[in-house]
């Protein structure tokens, strides 16, 4: 699980915290969240692994079929899109972030769409991984839904999925809304166990009536024979919280797919090890930020103390270009701007070393 850090938000001294009247916290609380809205820009540098990927997209804008190509490049991002009615490509430029969705829920990519003089003409903002796009539309005034599917996400070694929702979790001050897949597969057998372990509340805590606000979810990876969707759930309670969790599958056996289903057994110590290193060059770069003098000896005891380990190895999310890795540091709600960068990226370039040839990803081991 991955909870919320509020970015550019600042931090309370933990031992002043206490003598915060009521009223003084719950004004924090919607100073945080104002901070949130003013400082979160979804549209951030991400890290590369120094080479383009292209990906190619299919759907809709509103009841309109369009096709998508997508240049990746860091967090950069150029291409083409065009009505399939009409054929002519429409030139793409703009920025993601593929770290974005282990940040926050909701938009990672706006992306402007340009005419041949270089006039702007719409933008597309919305959640994009390597098995799809979708969000909104825009220009001016006007608003229309998008809804893409990597083109290599559509047959053999992918499953179908449909996004429903419901709102059985709303009460009179929360939403209670939930998003989720409806999963389809050639085998009826492995759809149902699919099925089933995709259910929220066997992903998330079933009792969040009276706390949860919005549930959705977003599938990082969909082929393969490989499903791995992040799920995240926020509400309130004493004060805003959001969080994710994430499930990775066999779309063979409908299965959960751990790590040693993707990388070498004799590797996961040194693969451990890789991830660590990662970790610590976060932290001793958080250490040498300012922290209050009476919470200093706290933060640096609790960072000194964190590393990853073996019991964080199913930690981690596929994506089209590497896989992301992630570690909760578990810091108190209050001063989690304190927190380092829980989670860190490694190109398949990287794991070469670490990967299985036989496993779902064993096409990426060069000279396979």
């Amino acid at each position: 699980m991955r909870t919320l850090k509020l970015p550019g938000s600042s931090c309370l001294s933990v031992s002043s915290i206490s003598a915060l009247p009521v009223r003084a916290c719950a004004c924090l609380v919607a100073i945080a969240l104002i901070l949130l809205a003013v400082a979160v820009n979804p549209v951030c540098a991400a890290g590369a692994s120094g080479k383009t990927y292209v990906k190619s997209y299919k759907g809709t804008i509103s009841k309109y079929k369009i096709s998508m190509t997508l240049n990746l490049a860091g967090e950069k991002v150029t291409g083409t899109y065009s009505y399939d009615h009409v054929g002519k490509p429409i030139k793409l430029k703009g920025e993601w972030m593929r770290s974005g969705l282990f940040s926050l829920p909701g938009d990672n990519c706006t992306i402007s769409e340009f005419d041949a003089s270089g006039k702007s003409t719409g933008k597309f903002e919305g959640a994009l991984t390597d098995y799809e796009f979708f969000g909104n539309w825009k220009a001016g005034k006007k608003s229309l839904p998008f809804s893409l599917v990597a083109a290599d996400s559509r047959g053999a070694g992918s499953a179908g999925l449909i996004r429903k929702s419901h709102a059985k979790y709303k009460t009179e001050q929360h939403d209670g809304i939930v998003q989720y897949p409806v999963v389809t597969v050639a085998n009826k057998a492995v759809e149902k166990k699919l099925a089933s372990a995709l259910v929220f509340e066997k992903i998330h805590d079933p009792d969040l009536k009276g706390w949860l606000s919005n549930a959705d979810y977003y599938v990082m990876y969909n082929r393969d024979n490989l499903l791995d969707v992040i799920y995240w759930a926020d509400g309130f309670g004493a004060y805003p919280e959001a969080y994710f969790k994430t499930i990775r599958l066999s779309l063979k056996t409908g299965a959960k797919l751990p790590a040693a289903g993707i990388f070498k057994k004799e590797r996961l110590g040194d693969l451990v090890k890789l991830v660590d290193t990662a970790m610590q060059n976060k932290i001793k770069l958080k250490l040498k930020e300012d922290v209050p003098a009476e919470d200093a000896s706290m933060f640096k005891e609790q960072l000194n103390n964190a590393h990853f380990t073996m019991k964080e190895i199913d930690s981690f999310c596929v994506g089209g270009e590497g896989i992301t890795f992630y570690y909760e540091f578990g810091f108190p709600h209050i001063s989690r701007c304190y927190e380092p960068e829980g989670f860190f990226f490694f190109p398949y370039s990287q794991l070469q070393g670490y990967l299985r040839a036989d496993g779902p990803l064993g096409h990426y081991v060069k000279g396979k």
